[in-house]
């Protein structure tokens, strides 16, 4: 089964009730726990459900395919012009991380044209991004997580301690006030500690809906990043409070044209 035809799957699921647990897909579908999260998050980010603790409800009333989920989205706009604008910040002759997900990996998509330019990732998504530009592109070593694509565990981290690095970017599972940026995964924290020490500027670049959701784990406290890149529907609360920390904003337009033309 393909991810498309599970995600399809889930839905009909949550026809039948407005709720679903992660551990129903798991039980359900045969996957990890981190697959299972990664596709209620991309349901989220397609506006089809809302993420809760342990699982998700019906954000709207939910079409009985996916076929009503466009490929060429409004949000996946949005994470493009995200991405943009993150790449619009590095500098020829620096040295960037970028970690793993779909708006990182839109930050990779609007530097693969550069040169002079070293990326460090622990995603393969982002490595192959790569593979046909002339940036400088080294892939962390450590665990494969054949779910994610991308690397982890102590040994990832301990590659880490090897650079220096004048930005990185990274996305999250979700960011609350009281605990920070927070991900899903117990083996991505550490990467997320390591890189905190690692970075000149840390720079989170995430959707709106980011904002108040809950994950697993708390990965580095909102002190710890310079720079948000996100839409502008952000709640004022966060905005505001992340402002007063003396983050720095930069937000793109929420009501961008679903017919503008973005890679995928």
């Amino acid at each position: 089964m393909t991810a498309s035809e599970r995600r399809e799957a889930i839905i009909s699921m949550l026809h039948n009730s407005n709720f679903i647990k992660i551990s129903d897909i798991v039980s359900t579908f045969n996957v990890s726990n981190e697959t299972a999260r990664r596709d209620l998050d991309y349901l989220q980010d397609q506006n089809v459900v809302r993420r809760v603790y342990g699982g998700a409800v019906m954000d709207s009333p939910i079409p009985h395919t996916t076929a009503a989920i466009p490929r060429r989205s409004r949000f996946s706009n949005i994470l493009a012009t995200i991405g943009k604008e993150a790449a619009a910040l590095v500098r020829p002759g620096e040295a960037v991380f970028i970690g793993p997900g779909s708006t990182a990996l839109q930050v990779a998509r609007h530097l693969r044209e550069r040169s002079n330019l070293t990326v460090v990732t622990s995603s393969l998504a982002v490595a192959s991004e790569m593979t046909s530009s002339d940036v400088n592109t080294y892939i962390l070593g450590g665990l494969l997580n054949r779910d994610e694509q991308d690397i982890r565990g102590e040994l990832a981290r301990m590659c880490i301690q090897q650079f220096y690095f004048d930005k990185a970017f990274f996305g999250c599972g979700g960011v609350t006030l009281d605990l920070g940026v927070m991900d899903f995964s117990s083996t991505h924290t550490p990467i997320h500690t390591q890189i905190v020490s690692r970075a000149r500027e840390r720079i989170l670049v995430t959707g709106s809906k980011k904002f108040g959701t809950h994950a697993f784990l708390s990965a580095c406290a909102l002190s710890d990043i310079n720079t948000v890149i996100t839409d502008t529907h952000i709640p004022a609360t966060y905005y505001d409070a992340l402002k007063e920390m003396g983050v720095r904003m930069i937000l793109v337009d929420a009501a961008l044209d679903e017919a503008m033309d973005t890679e995928e």
